[in-house]
């Protein structure tokens, strides 16, 4: 098999989750740094005009969490049977969700509001807004949830999938707006599996190759 290549901008963003994925897996990779240029000037390849894009020996394709699922069906990320397969989608879908809260209600509005960073931790993070009228499942109480249903310490019982990957790399997210004391205070559990994770051997090597990117710079294009 020819190793995979990732074609993304030079930062962690959409395409970090393939990343650690492919990390965990086990999988050498190929990347390369795209441009928007580039993107918008190749429909063939990019036919959202977005990046991601992946290639292996089945597939060319993009979009980040298509690209996610196809890596985790292939190298056992993605559970043992459908009931785990459809506790990993729950999961992600509930990530993309408060994800899209996120760029909402913080990330567009943060330039011009001040407050906008106060008011997202205070309908989003806090654990004393879980229950509002306004979360309609995008809320991280409900990640948190979810993973205190699994016995293993991730959300599956039979061990690491792609669900764990995710939350970690939005726990990471968070740790850019917030302190990791302050998410640790509020919610220990998702930040032990943040650690948990980041401490798996062949995720742990992955910061220190040369695939990894420095910045962080969510990027939704």
């Amino acid at each position: 098999m020819s190793k995979p290549r990732l074609f993304y901008f030079d930062i962690k963003g959409r395409a970090e989750p393939i990343r650690l994925a492919l990390a965990a897996a086990g999988v050498d990779f190929e990347f390369e740094a795209v441009n928007k240029e580039v993107i918008k000037s190749d429909a063939e390849h990019y036919p959202f005009f977005q990046a991601p894009r992946y290639i292996d020996d089945e597939v060319d394709m993009v979009q980040s969490m298509g690209i996610l699922r196809h890596v985790a069906r292939k190298f056992d990320l993605y559970g043992k049977d459908h009931a785990e397969m459809a506790r990993v989608d729950e999961v992600i879908e509930g990530c993309s969700d408060l994800l899209a809260k996120m760029i909402m209600e913080y990330m567009i509005k943060a330039k011009e509001d001040p407050g906008a960073k106060d008011a997202y931790w205070a309908g989003r993070i806090d654990p004393a807004s879980a229950a509002g009228a306004t979360t309609y499942g995008a809320h991280m109480a409900l990640l948190d949830r979810l993973l205190a249903r699994s016995s293993s310490g991730y959300y599956l019982d039979s061990g690491l999938s792609v669900a764990d990957i995710v939350v970690t790399f939005f726990m990471q997210l968070h740790m850019e707006m917030f302190s990791c004391e302050s998410l640790a205070e509020q919610w220990p559990s998702l930040m032990a599996l943040h650690d948990r994770v980041l401490a798996l051997p062949r995720i742990a090597a992955y910061p220190a190759g040369p695939l990894h990117p420095a910045k962080m710079l969510f990027s939704s294009a």
